[in-house]
C-alpha cells in the first residue's frame, strides 16, 4: 500500500520505495477512513510551488514528482466547464498531414515535414 501511494497516487520524485506515506498506508490498510483530498491538495500545492520557484529562478523544472495527473485532470475539467465543451464528445484532430497541422497552428511553417 505504501509503495502504491508513493508511486501512483502522490507520484514521489524518488524511484524507490520511501516511508513518506507509511502512516497513511497503515491507516488505510486498517480500514480507517482518511481525508485523502487534503493530502493530495497539499502535495499538489507543493509541486506547483517548486515548479514556479524554479521557473522564477531561471532553472529547468526537471522531475519534481508530485501528482501531475491531478493537475491535468483539474485543467481538463475547468476548461471544459469554462468553454461549454463536453470532453466526452470531442475527437482528436488528424495530424498525419502538413495541411491538418497548418489548420491548427497557422503561424508555424511545416515545410520540413515529408
Amino acid at each position: 500500500m505504501n509503495m502504491w501511494l508513493d508511486r501512483s497516487f502522490f507520484c514521489g520524485s524518488s524511484l524507490e520505495p520511501s516511508s513518506n506515506y507509511q502512516y497513511l498506508a497503515e491507516r488505510l490498510a486498517d480500514g480507517v477512513k482518511l481525508p485523502m483530498g487534503r493530502y493530495l491538495l497539499g502535495t499538489s500545492f507543493n509541486m506547483l510551488y517548486l515548479a514556479s520557484s524554479r521557473l522564477r529562478d531561471g532553472q529547468p523544472v526537471g522531475h519534481l514528482g508530485g501528482p501531475w495527473w491531478f493537475l491535468q485532470l483539474w485543467i481538463h475539467t475547468f476548461t471544459a466547464l469554462a468553454s461549454d465543451v463536453n470532453p466526452l464528445t470531442i475527437s482528436c484532430p488528424d495530424l498525419d498531414t502538413p495541411e491538418a497541422l497548418q489548420e491548427i497552428w497557422p503561424s508555424v511553417t511545416f515545410s520540413d515535414l515529408p
